[in-house]
């Protein structure tokens, strides 16, 4: 309580409550507002410079979804104690609790706008930028014959544990987004031009709806990983964290994407791009190795989890692959008659 105390003291702040959220985030009130205090999971100077400029931005470019951040009355963004980052904003009682298709869509203009307001486009030569996805599609063969041996070796035994009962229950499906994925990166690779638009925007890189408060507008929180980097990549992370679970609105999700497109909207190469990254399959064959090596630590009902979690993602990429190509990537009659 006294490193909260030393921290409120540089934002002129003198709490009358002080209540412990998590072990990271406490919620402040001085008999006027309610404030959230936020410990950071900063390591380095470079990600705190990051998360500076993601307000700076947020302020120059009039980004409101981005929650503020109060200035210590050094004018600071943050403050230090104990070689601890701590930053304080707003505390709003709006967290998303259930999610509905307004909140989707409010989401994908939300983010969609950040993407095109902060976006810097770059050239870069096909030569530096595809024979990395070349060497992704070998990879995805060595995963194909693993999993296969997996299933060969678990089908061997007369009594098979949950674990291996569910691998083999998936494999049809996941040899299948493996195959899918390969065809994706065939269809990168014909790209013939000699250099590529590449585009960098502001990405949070762990969007999820727990980081969300939805109040008359949806506000986004926890910046603590945001980059530049492309936005399929800032997509695939929400994508990821929000279909593990049996009852993902995944429907809505994929449905209401073209609002997310009418904002920012992505090229072909970008989406051939976004359902490769959703199909990699390199969560679930790391399970398998682990339960196979014995090296996962965790229960078997644990380590079946997370593999219906893994299974989940792959079968929302393989839904999300045959929408994408059938709403936005169908050849166009000037393509057809070329």
């Amino acid at each position: 309580m006294e490193v909260i105390q030393k921290v409120l003291t540089a934002y002129n702040i003198y709490p009358l409550h002080v209540d412990k959220i998590t072990d990271n985030v406490h919620k402040i009130n001085d008999g006027n507002r309610d404030y959230a205090l936020k410990r950071s999971s900063f390591i380095s100077e470079r990600e705190t410079r990051v998360w500076t400029h993601v307000y700076e931005q947020a302020y120059h470019q009039n980004l409101v979804s981005v929650l503020p951040v109060y200035l210590t009355k050094e004018g600071e963004m943050y403050t230090v104690q104990n070689q601890n980052v701590y930053y304080l904003t707003p505390w709003l009682e709006a967290a998303v609790t259930q999610i509905e298709k307004r909140t989707i869509e409010q989401f994908y203009r939300v983010i969609g706008n950040i993407h095109t307001k902060t976006r810097q486009v770059h050239t870069v030569p096909s030569s530096d930028f595809l024979p990395g996805f070349q060497e992704y599609a070998s990879y995805c063969d060595h995963v194909q014959e693993e999993l296969l041996g997996f299933v060969e070796r678990f089908e061997k035994n007369r009594y098979m544990s949950p674990f291996e009962l569910t691998v083999c229950t998936h494999y049809r499906d996941v040899n299948f987004a493996l195959k899918e994925m390969k065809r994706r990166i065939e269809l990168l690779m014909d790209i013939k031009e000699d250099t590529i638009s590449w585009n960098a925007s502001l990405c949070h890189f762990n969007l999820q709806f727990d980081h969300m408060l939805e109040t008359r507008q949806l506000h986004i929180i926890n910046w603590e990983k945001a980059h530049y980097e492309n936005a399929t990549l800032d997509l695939a992370a929400f994508f990821k964290n929000e279909t593990k679970n049996f009852n993902a609105p995944t429907n809505d999700v994929i449905d209401l994407f073209n609002i997310y497109m009418s904002e920012n909207e992505l090229t072909k190469t970008e989406l051939y791009m976004l359902s490769i990254y959703l199909l990699d399959p390199t969560p679930y064959i790391s399970n398998v190795q682990k339960y196979n090596d014995r090296t996962s630590g965790r229960s078997i009902i644990n380590q079946t989890k997370m593999l219906q979690h893994t299974y989940r993602q792959i079968m929302f990429a393989l839904q999300w692959s045959k929408y994408v190509e059938d709403e936005f990537e169908t050849l166009e009659l000037d393509d057809l008659e070329s």
